[in-house]
């Protein structure tokens, strides 16, 4: 590489700080006592003729010794870093590995491995080897001897060095899990907890589950001792989700495209542990949430709901944020048909979400939301009736949206929570066409396509909700 380089131990024997040998320039040694190739072999070679012990091979050192110049230079331009080899890697390895298993090893552990390789062919030509079968072989030793992984995912080629500490440093034996052992602890573990969830929490799985973790077993005692519920499932999920990631999450960031199913696995759970959350706080709502009317509930926002002690505890307890909970909270009681209303310090609304209930049969709320890339082949072939159908669906929506909240404007207003009427008028309408938009999608056939409520129309449905009260009153 145009300077020169060094194979040289650092002063307390540890590792090897810089990697690259030219014809006669090796170095080995520890703080002063450094002495060249030759020397070293020569010292070998005498150990071994007096029956004395020698750490390293000679037929090894002189392979080092004979490395061409060429060899190394090619070595130093494919790699971002020098290769960083500890002294036991070296002890062990070196007597071990063939010549090509060693020029493979050398040439490739430094490829950046979130790199895909280019075909074995072109990397046999570049590092010197007779063939791409060659370095096929050569790879497959390596693999043989537990230094690395070869992953293959989509046509690509990815080498898992296994002996590669946290500080790039290889050393003896393998440090890294395999991409392998990750993906069977995931499926093992996602089958788990299926199968709990399946079973139901009973006393004679909870005893086999804590029997199995310990650890699981101390955390109940815990939340015994403080009075907090006990869920078993969540528990268990938490518990291997973080073990899975203090194990693998280094391999899952270098590696993310063969992680890509179990991620979106290990999301979907970690979704399921929010859910069951949330039906904590729902349980919890008369305290937590004590505001509330006909059909809605009074919010907080989320500043105010991250500071509740009983939300504090959860997300501590389970390490979810506690703004996920407050959305999922919201959520919940908007599939459940309750309106969440926000109000000022005077006790005016100032914004609201209306439910997510569509008010119509399964039959309907699909064709009242379904797009036209979607139809059946016996609904393409009457394509002006099912258009009618779809149009008829979604005017229901339009008028289920309309009803509902002239009915929450309405008993906002008999408790004098409105404020300007006409404020709220506006905010509803707004809130009323926000939902409308749901079932409106780019393409779709002008015919099928509900108008737009106005705040006219949402008046005129506030005076008829109202009138009938203040008749039955």
């Amino acid at each position: 590489g145009g300077r020169a380089r060094r194979l040289r131990l650092g002063r307390d024997g540890g590792a090897l700080q810089r990697i690259g040998v030219g014809a006669h320039e090796g170095v080995l040694g520890r703080g002063r006592e450094r002495a060249t190739v030759p020397t070293i072999v020569e010292r070998a070679r005498a150990r071994k003729a007096a029956g004395a012990p020698c750490a390293f091979d000679t037929r090894f050192r002189a392979a080092i010794q004979s490395r061409s110049r060429r060899w190394q230079t090619e070595v130093h331009a494919v790699k971002s870093g020098e290769l960083r080899l500890a002294r036991g890697w070296i002890e062990r390895w070196l007597p071990r590995l063939d010549d090509a298993e060693l020029r493979a090893y050398l040439a490739l552990a430094g490829w950046p491995a979130t790199e895909a390789l280019p075909g074995l062919d072109e990397l046999a030509a570049r590092f010197g080897f007779a063939s791409g079968e060659a370095l096929e072989r050569a790879l497959a030793g390596l693999e043989r001897h537990g230094l690395l992984e070869r992953l293959e995912h989509g046509g690509a080629l990815r080498l898992h060095w296994r002996c590669v500490g946290p500080d790039g440093l290889h050393r003896a034996l393998p440090s890294r899990p395999t991409v392998a052992q990750a993906l069977a602890e995931h499926r093992a573990m996602v089958e788990q907890l299926l199968a709990v969830d399946a079973a139901g929490e009973n006393e004679a799985l909870e005893a086999e589950i804590l029997e199995r973790y310990p650890e699981l077993r101390e955390r109940r005692r815990e939340q015994e001792a403080a009075g907090a519920p006990w869920r078993l499932w969540l528990e268990l999920a938490m518990f291997l989700i973080d073990r899975f990631e203090r194990r693998y999450g280094e391999l899952k960031r270098v590696y993310a495209p063969l992680f890509k199913e179990s991620s979106a696995q290990l999301l979907r759970m970690r979704l399921a542990m929010v859910d069951r959350i949330t039906e904590q706080v729902l349980a919890a709502a008369d305290e937590i949430l004590p505001l509330r009317g006909e059909g809605w509930i009074g919010g907080i926002d989320e500043e105010a709901f991250a500071a509740l002690p009983r939300i504090r505890e959860l997300a501590q307890r389970y390490g979810i944020g506690a703004g996920q909970i407050y959305l999922n909270t919201l959520e919940a009681l908007a599939d459940r048909g309750r309106s969440v209303v926000f109000f000022d310090d005077r006790g005016h609304c100032v914004d609201l979400r209306l439910p997510s209930t569509s008010g119509l049969e399964p039959r309907e709320e699909r064709l009242a939301f379904f797009r036209l890339d979607e139809l059946s082949e016996p609904e393409r072939s009457a394509l002006s009736e099912t258009i009618e159908r779809v149009r008829q669906a979604r005017e229901r929506y339009r008028a289920h949206l309309v009803a509902t909240a002239a009915a929450l404007l309405a008993d906002l207003q008999r408790r004098r929570r409105l404020g300007s009427i006409e404020r709220a008028l506006a905010l509803a309408t707004d809130r009323v066409n926000e939902a409308l938009s749901l079932v409106l999608h780019e393409g779709d056939d002008p015919r099928s396509q509900p108008k737009p409520v106005t705040a006219d129309e949402l008046r005129e449905a506030l005076a008829q909700t109202v009138r009938p009260a203040a008749g039955t009153a």
